[in-house]
């Protein structure tokens, strides 16, 4: 399979080459409670990707799609972390995220966006997130073989970490949800 990009045919196995880039050593530092919860947040991923059995990374993103804070898994591919930026840009963009098959995701998701022909990937694993003392706007978790996967580990680090989803699906930190959001 060939992807026309510019004058130049790339195949799908070099425009997956150039994608990959090494990651980072450390994420960008937070501190006080940010860092607290991050860190709680880190050791949740962990745990809910280990007993999904995916390699993953989890990030939280501005609504300027700037990565705050990442941790991956042992053996997570590192073009995640332009992945979890698509993912975040299509989330924060209000995008209907689906949770297509593997063979939809690479036809229809991945490829087009190796190509260059988008910068979206409209597949779940993004929830909205407050963090205290951020610009902190989703949290992203990408690598699993779907989106719902990607979608459950996110919401099992929010529970575990004591967040609750309120007004306009954004969770924060804290007890129960709003008011408004609970049925009567």
């Amino acid at each position: 399979m060939t992807c026309l990009l510019g004058s130049r045919r790339k195949t799908v196995t070099e425009l997956i080459a150039s994608a990959r880039m090494s990651v980072s050593a450390a994420p960008p530092p937070l501190t006080g409670e940010a860092l607290e919860i991050a860190s709680a947040i880190g050791a949740a991923f962990k745990t809910s990707a280990e007993k999904a059995k995916i390699k993953a990374r989890c990030s939280i993103l501005t609504k300027d799609y700037e990565e705050i804070w990442w941790t991956a898994t042992d053996g997570a591919p590192g073009m995640l972390s332009k992945i979890v930026k698509s993912k975040a840009r299509s989330y924060l963009d209000g995008k209907t995220l689906l949770s297509p098959s593997a063979g939809a995701t690479m036809c229809c998701h991945l490829c087009p966006w190796l190509c260059g022909c988008t910068n979206q990937m409209a597949i779940q694993g993004t929830v909205g997130i407050e963090l205290p003392g951020t610009s902190a706007a989703a949290l992203v978790v990408a690598g699993a073989p779907l989106g719902a996967q990607d979608l459950a580990v996110a919401e099992d680090i929010m529970a575990a970490c004591g967040f609750a989803k309120s007004s306009g699906d954004v969770f924060k930190k804290g007890g129960a949800p709003d008011s408004a959001d609970m049925e009567r």
